[in-house]
């Protein structure tokens, strides 16, 4: 009768590459999500037109002097208005 079983150390081996395939997905995940950088968001403010119902975003309230196509101030907000438009999209002229 032959032995047909593997020697031990091939035993060994073959565990021990077993163990390490299937903890290397769990360290790649782990450092994939935890250590990679976010997107920045984009901040919220908006510069706001009281008078004219529209807002602009804070580069092209500066370009614009922080005043309208109308000569109208702008305010600063946390976030869009409801129901204004968005006139930096439009070239910010009313």
């Amino acid at each position: 009768m032959t032995n047909t079983s593997p020697p031990p150390r091939r035993l060994a081996a073959a565990a021990a590459v077993l163990a390490l395939l299937a903890a290397a997905p769990l360290t790649a995940q782990a450092s994939a999500h935890g250590k990679m950088p976010h997107k920045m968001t984009a901040s919220p403010t908006v510069y706001a037109c009281k008078m004219c119902k529209a807002y602009y975003t804070p580069t092209a309230a500066k370009k614009m002097g922080y005043k309208d196509g109308m000569g109208h101030p702008l305010t600063k907000m946390n976030k869009a208005p409801v129901g204004y438009t968005d006139d930096s999209k439009m070239g910010g002229k009313m």
